[in-house]
């Protein structure tokens, strides 16, 4: 034997597999009801070997022995299972008119036998169920033959000769029966309008269907060449049965439009069960019944067909026509039961065609044999299809190979695959039990089997150790069981063997288990780190501990997630050991991520576990706009008109959680300045980042570089471009008002200069211009037409110059305007002047004429609005108002006051010297409060007109505050008060406050205490200057030696310190305090009308450490209780002497 590892192209066909199938759950169980034990024994191919057959062992590949028949050999047949190998035979080929009959159990001669006189028995077949032969001739004559005896028991003519030519036109190409041995089935080629299939009932001998398929061809040239019976066919709702499929091939019109290719057609005639008849349709392959298409090339040549050991697949066997002119094997593989094209692979073969294809009756093996006498077997698996391993032995002195040549003796089908078998854990189920089947499915005879268990204490066998023979297609059941009260694992040996050499061996394995534990317990929220960026996926592990002998199988899905969460779907815990399941956590988005994971143990144990997780992206960006030019985002210009530059970026956080953010601006230019930007940015929340620009200095394309990190680790980096044009200097200041030189009728024009001066700007093309609004003739711009350019460093001076033929005051605006064309729009600067300008005739004042004179605010007593006629009742304020002859000769002036009720003149008219000034003096007096306007008119003799506004308020004085209480803050007396009273006409009680010593400042003087704390007074409202006498009024007498000691500066010490105050005189409970402001007493020490006192009674001691006590309340009133008690005591010593 050869092994040889064939390169080969396959088309991955799994999905397609087991969609168009329909198995996934359903097709394993069918393949554990097919398993055959091939340990010890196996099928064999019988292959024609001239006047000998070649019988090789398909288990291992080798020839085991050659039968001689001492015949010519032509068609072989067997089948799986069968009880004989039948070949027709003759003295030559021309003659074969004999069948030969081998045993397949002793693979011995049987006989020979003569079937009819006529000549070219062409086909031998038999019925699966073993009890009859069918022969084809040369004739077209089909033949009944009783399988046991030998006998004819019907012939009938397939094809009769076509009248006008004397014999048949046509000629059987292919022959089999159905699974159930109830139909044979003829395949009737090659062309013609006899061409097709015919069918026969094996029990009636009558034709049961004479059928053509309706597939449209060129020129008629179909080819109906081979027609098999699926031995396990199956049902689908679409077609129905499958009782076998044929192959059809020729030129065909598949669809409208379709080009007319070589290609074939495999699929099946529909047969009515009512009517017992094969039925032909007019297929239309895109609606009607299910089909499978392949294309066939020219030099393309299709042989054989056969059926998987299930019936589940089918294959088809190409010879195509390769390079170089080689030839070359194909196999096409489709589903069976709903007939569909999977795909094809292409098998190396040795320069040879392939002549005939069978498939191994219980495994997923096929088995070609090819033109050179070599049988191939191919492997593959039903996962992807038809990736074979291959090897393949010569047989020499080979001959052909037809129609079924894989069969012989057939071990039983087992339920249940040799090897370990494990029972349902205890005390999980109540009965642990497993039930064995043995299937006598392949044999035409029956089969001997037997079974025991080696040890049979925990497993036990219903009804004992096995001993039967199972009929061809019977079967038996029975059960093992696993019975124990004890924890632990147990195990032992079912051992079971068939006649036909099969032997069975299954090492079972029971256990009695405990459940599986878990960290963290069920029920416990599992909290998945965050996954960021730059760690990608992240994981948490839940633990789960296995008590027993055997491995436990712990199974988890997760549930409410949409693929964020995710588990591997079983984990293996080891026996006696622990193991980790891993939850995952992998978003490409960003989002928090919830989900309920639930498991459950083989050997027991539920648990439920609620998910959470959070994915974090980095920070969005938003767009940009505008966009960066020359590398670098624009922010424009400094100018005077736009003091500052900004540009913001904006970044958005997509997440649920907050964000670390942080960013850093660097530049040279210290004008660059970054607004605070926050630490972190909120979940769903957006962050602004805006670089500021100011500068007061030139700048051309000063650049910055602005750094911006998330805390994912992604990083921005922008750069800021900007520029700074200073303003111009300007004579006089900008946006100043500018009086001229009055003008005196007649007389030259007044004028104002002014300058303007480009500092050492690094952007050229300043120019500006000027203009009057509203334009005026009186004022005229002098020396400045039009726009005028400004360079660097250079200065432009003009000037504006009024003239007027009549007395008055003129007013008008000056505007200029900087220009620079690359900026904004092209406004650069605006310098705004107000001129003002008078002429006269002799007179001018100060004020000016026009002007409002605010005089200074009245204070008015409102208690002495009742004082006696004539009586002062306010203070009267004063306001000036000058005049200038500017004529050689003396000026006369009148003035009047529209109102003059509160507001008063110094006496006119009035004489103003040549050449001289002279005042007017302007009263204000009110009675009562309130605010007050009048008008003031004055004319000069010679025609000059003054016009002035009068404004003052007359505001009424606070009423004083005289008297005012305050609790002490400490000493025996605590919480009492103490009465305040100013007892002089002009000072008011402001303030006042209590405090203890200790809050006042420094430390008293050594033997001075203040038993009662300190009094603050501030006494307002006084003339300046003025004393103030106040009186202090305690709750108690004060004692003899006290003195009042004050705090604060005093002339000759202006540091706060405490002194003993001689402007006091104490007096029984009373205080008289004389203050001074700005002098003694006056802390001050400021002559404002002000007075501040902080000060208090002290206790002077006789010398250090002696101080005199102060009686305290809890003593005297311990003395008083002890009266009380001295006379309680004597007036019970009167009542006993009574």
């Amino acid at each position: 034997m050869k092994n040889i590892l064939p390169s080969f192209s396959i088309e991955r066909i799994s999905e397609r597999l087991l969609h168009i199938m329909g198995l996934s759950i359903g097709y394993c169980s069918l393949l554990l009801l097919l398993v055959i034990n091939t340990a010890n024994a196996a099928p064999f191919a019988y292959l024609n070997a001239g006047n000998s057959v070649a019988v090789v062992d398909v288990e291992t590949m080798t020839e085991v022995q050659r039968i001689d028949v001492g015949r010519n050999l032509g068609y072989l047949h067997v089948r799986p299972g069968g009880n004989y190998l039948y070949g027709v035979s003759g003295a030559d080929g021309n003659t074969n008119h004999e069948i030969t009959v081998i045993d397949t159990s002793s693979h011995t001669l049987v006989s020979h036998f003569e079937v009819a006189a006529r000549a070219g028995l062409m086909f031998v077949t038999s019925s699966p169920d073993g009890k009859r032969i069918y022969a084809v001739d040369r004739h077209n004559y089909l033949y009944f033959i009783d399988a046991e005896t030998h006998e004819l028991l019907h012939s009938l003519e397939i094809i009769p000769p076509d009248p006008q030519i004397g014999f048949p036109k046509s000629e059987v190409e292919d022959i089999d029966v159905s699974h159930d041995s109830k139909h044979i089935m003829i395949s009737v080629g090659r062309t013609g309008s006899r061409a097709g299939y015919r069918f026969y009932d094996a029990q009636t001998y009558a034709s049961i269907g004479q059928v053509q398929p309706l597939i449209t061809t060129l020129e008629g040239r179909e080819v109906f060449r081979n027609i098999r019976a699926n031995p396990y066919p199956r049902r689908t709702a679409a077609d129905g049965l499958h009782g076998h499929l044929f192959q059809a091939c020729g030129r065909f019109f598949l669809f409208p439009g379709s080009e007319l290719e070589p290609s074939c057609i495999l699929s099946s005639l529909p047969y009515s069960e009512e009517t017992n008849e094969y039925y032909s349709e007019s297929y239309n392959y895109e609606s009607s019944r299910a089909y499978a298409f392949f294309p066939t090339p020219g030099n393309s040549f299709y042989n054989s067909l056969t059926f998987s050991y299930d019936g589940e697949l089918a294959f088809i066997s190409e010879r195509a026509g390769g390079d170089n002119f080689t030839t070359l094997a194909r196999i096409h593989v489709a589903t069976a039961n709903a007939p569909g094209a999977i795909g094809s692979y292409v098998v190396p073969i040795n320069d040879t065609q392939p002549i005939n294809l069978d498939a191994h009756p219980g495994r997923d093996e096929l088995f070609l044999y090819t033109g050179k006498a070599d049988l191939y077997r191919l492997s593959y698996e039903r996962s992807d299809p038809l990736t074979p391993t291959g090897d393949f032995i010569h047989i020499s002195g080979g001959g052909i190979a037809t129609g079924h040549f894989v069969g012989g003796p057939m071990q039983l089908t087992a339920s249940i695959q040799t090897g370990t078998v494990r029972f349902p854990h205890l005390p999980l189920t109540p009965s642990s039990q497993k039930v064995f089947s043995f299937h006598n499915r392949l044999n035409q005879k029956p089969v001997a089997l037997q079974c025991s268990l080696d040890n049979g204490q925990a497993f036990t066998l219903s009804g004992g150790d096995v001993n039967v023979s199972l009929q061809p297609d019977e079967a038996i059941e029975f059960t093992v069981s696993f019975s124990t009260a004890l924890a632990g694992q147990y195990t032992d040996t079912l051992r079971c063997s068939d006649s036909n050499n099969g032997e069975f061996i299954y090492s079972l394995e029971g256990n009695y288990v405990a459940p599986v534990t878990a960290t963290p317990a069920s029920g416990s929220l599992v909290v998945l780190p965050t996954q960021w960026p730059a760690t990608g996926a992240t994981y948490q592990t839940i633990n789960f501990q296995n008590p027993n002998l055997t491995p436990a199988n712990v199974s988890c899905s997760i549930s409410g997630s949409t693929g964020e969460l995710s588990v591997t779907s079983n984990l293996t815990v080891p026996a006696s050991g622990n193991a980790n399941l891993r939850v995952n956590l992998d978003s490409a988005n960003t989002g928090t991520f919830n989900g309920t994971l639930s498991c459950s143990s083989d050997v027991g144990g539920s648990f439920v576990y609620d998910l959470s997780g959070e994915t974090i992206t980095p920070l969005v960006a938003q767009p940009i706009w505008p966009l960066p030019s020359r590398g670098a985002l624009e922010m424009g210009y400094i100018y005077p008109l736009q003091s500052e530059l900004q540009r913001t970026l904006s970044f958005e956080n997509e997440n649920a959680s907050p964000l670390g953010f942080s960013c850093q601006l660097i530049s040279d230019d210290s004008g660059f300045t970054l607004e605070p930007v926050p630490g972190q940015v909120a979940a769903g929340g957006m962050v602004d980042v805006t670089v500021t620009y100011r500068s007061n200095a030139p700048a051309l394309e000063t650049l910055a570089r602005l750094d911006c990190e998330d805390e994912t680790g992604q990083q921005w980096s922008h750069n800021f471009r900007a520029n700074a044009l200073m303003p111009i200097n300007a004579t006089p200041a900008k946006n100043s008002d500018v009086i001229l030189p009055p003008q005196r009728v007649g007389t030259a024009p007044t004028a104002a200069s002014f300058t303007f001066r480009n500092p050492e700007n690094l952007i050229e093309g300043l120019f500006f211009y000027c203009q009057m609004s509203p334009s005026t003739p009186s004022f005229v711009i002098k020396n400045l037409d039009g726009f005028h350019t400004l360079p660097t460093g250079e200065e432009k001076s003009f000037s504006v110059e009024f003239n007027s033929s009549t007395a008055g005051n003129f007013s008008t605006a000056l505007t200029c305007y900087v220009l620079q064309n690359d900026i904004g729009e092209g406004l650069v600067e605006q310098i705004e002047y107000t001129l003002n300008a008078s002429t006269f005739y002799a007179l001018t004042s100060s004020p000016r004429s026009g002007s409002t004179i605010n005089l200074p605010d009245v204070s008015i007593d409102p208690e002495a609005t009742s004082a006696s006629a004539g009586e002062e009742l306010s203070r009267a304020t004063n306001a000036a108002i000058s005049f200038q002859n500017h004529a050689p000769a003396d000026e006369s002036l009148s003035c009047s006051l529209n109102d003059g009720s509160v507001f008063s003149i110094s006496a006119t008219p009035m004489t103003i010297p040549a050449n001289s000034s002279a005042s007017l003096t302007v009263t204000f007096n009110p009675v009562t409060p309130g605010e007050y306007t009048d008008t003031l008119s004055c004319s000069g003799a010679s025609g000059d007109l003054f016009t002035f506004t009068l404004k003052a308020k007359g505001v009424e004085s606070p009423p004083r505050r005289t008297e005012m209480q305050l609790p002490l803050s400490e000493g025996p007396h605590s919480g009492k008060m103490l009465n305040l009273s100013v007892t002089d006409s002009e000072w008011s009680l402001d303030a006042a406050q209590s405090l203890t010593a200790a809050s006042v400042g420094a430390a008293l003087p050594q033997g001075v205490i203040l038993p009662h704390g300190a009094v603050s007074l501030r006494l307002t409202e006084g003339t300046a200057g003025n004393s103030s006498t106040i009186v202090l009024s305690y709750p108690f007498e004060l004692p003899a030696g006290a003195r009042y000691y004050k705090y604060g500066p005093t002339a000759d010490n202006p540091d706060d310190h405490w002194y003993a105050y001689p402007g006091a005189v104490i007096s029984g409970n009373t205080i008289t305090l004389t203050l001074t402001d700005g002098g003694a007493g006056d802390s001050d020490l400021s002559v404002n009308g002000i007075i501040d006192d902080p000060g208090g009674p002290a206790w002077i001691s006789a010398a250090p450490g002696n101080v005199t006590a102060i009686p305290t309340l809890p003593q005297w009133a311990m003395m008083l209780l002890a009266g009380i008690m001295g006379m309680l005591a004597l007036n019970r010593m009167r009542v006993r002497n009574t």
